[in-house]
């Protein structure tokens, strides 16, 4: 009988899931979420968590097409052998006893102990190329370890053709094994919302107009120290406040430095009372966050996609993003483009944006219809597409 003929069952590495404010945890919802809806019966996907899953998840996703299943490791085993116990032995159980025909991890994970077809996404190499992720020797294991094993896979699918240079380089893998599929936008942005809901959270967060916003994460790359110096500079030229939304998953203090001296860093610079964090928030309040908001800051000077400055696009926000990496070929000279690592260039850009209305309509002109381009349909399309064709190999 020919492959075409039978149920493809596809087992989908889920650990993400219970990070779902994460680039990893939004990668994951919404492919998921496209592959609930699709008509194909000849899909059938597995997907394995270790944890627990909040249901409002749940709903997005689970359907006759997808399944969750839930497989704890041992807890005296603790979080990063726990992790490594459910990768390595837990997911090929479940594609053993589901007679799974390709395991496919939505981050850098393949299991050895498997003769199962395998592949793996890898949003950049960010833990290999930058410093400051060498912060123990267990991290420095891990990095080896998935390097090594990322040459098992049959595919390693990366989400903009940056980070596939990057996977070149830092993993010595060949062109031809990596596989460029784009992430989308959040069905979320795409949903009216009236002026009674949006008055309603900016209420919950306590956010006044004008504001300026950044959605984001809090590690070294980020480059959230250079953002609040070129906030001080503008502060007595500009009423806008600054509101800062994300959190911090990790207790690593070399990498999320930025996060942990915050505080004092705000103090010292005078603008405690401009800045506000609003902590993680709910993806239904994010393209209010974003609308409302009159620019829109991404300095991060290392991004495998920057979701956050997709989002700002859709919501007709001008955005200034740090000139390199994915987020340069995310935006494609539609956002403001410059140098974030130079604070006085900075401070001029964020100046120059918030006073100047015809350069503000021309960049939110070119953001909106660059934005058109990246949707989560089209990016589940291409991944059942790449899976049929490894199926058939």
């Amino acid at each position: 009988m020919k492959i075409e003929n039978l149920k493809l069952k596809i087992l989908i590495n889920g650990y993400f899931l219970t990070r779902p404010y994460t680039g990893f945890g939004d990668y994951t919802i919404n492919l998921l979420k496209e592959f609930s809806q699709i008509k194909d019966e000849k899909f059938e996907f597995i997907v394995v968590s270790p944890y627990a899953i909040d249901k409002k998840i749940i709903e997005k996703f689970e359907s006759d097409t997808v399944n969750l299943t839930i497989q704890s490791y041992p807890q005296f085993l603790g979080k990063f052998l726990g992790k490594f116990y459910f990768e390595q032995i837990l997911i090929p159980k479940v594609a053993r006893k589901n007679r799974c025909q390709l395991i496919h991890s939505f981050y850098p994970s393949i299991s050895i102990f498997t003769q199962v077809k395998q592949i793996e996404s890898i949003h950049d190499v960010i833990p290999w190329s930058l410093a400051e992720y060498q912060y123990s020797l267990p991290a420095k294991i891990l990095r080896s370890f998935i390097k090594m094993t990322s040459r098992k896979a049959l595919k390693v699918i990366t989400v903009s053709n940056w980070s596939k240079s990057e996977i070149k380089k830092y993993l010595n893998l060949p062109g031809k094994k990596i596989e460029v599929i784009y992430n989308g936008l959040e069905d979320e942005f795409e949903k009216k919302v009236s002026a009674s809901q949006k008055s309603r959270i900016l209420r919950k967060y306590q956010i006044e107009k004008p504001y300026i916003f950044y959605i984001g994460g809090f590690d070294a790359r980020k480059k959230i120290g250079n953002m609040m110096m070129a906030f001080k500079k503008n502060k007595d030229k500009i009423k806008h406040n600054l509101v800062l939304a994300g959190g911090v998953f990790s207790p690593q203090r070399k990498i999320y430095a930025d996060y942990y001296l915050l505080d004092q860093q705000l103090s010292t610079l005078g603008i405690k009372n401009r800045v506000r964090l609003i902590g993680v928030v709910p993806y239904e309040d994010l393209p209010v966050l974003h609308s409302e908001a009159e620019l829109f800051l991404s300095p991060s000077i290392m991004e495998g996609f920057n979701l956050p400055l997709l989002d700002a696009m859709a919501s007709k926000t001008p955005v200034i993003i740090h000139a390199g990496s994915a987020s340069k070929e995310i935006s494609n000279n539609s956002a403001c483009e410059i140098d974030c690592e130079n604070v006085e260039v900075f401070a001029d850009s964020i100046k120059q944006v918030l006073d100047d209305k015809k350069l503000q309509k021309k960049i939110v002109e070119k953001q909106y219809q660059r934005q058109k381009l990246f949707r989560w349909n089209k990016s589940a399309e291409q991944m059942l597409n790449l899976y049929g064709k490894i199926l058939k190999e």
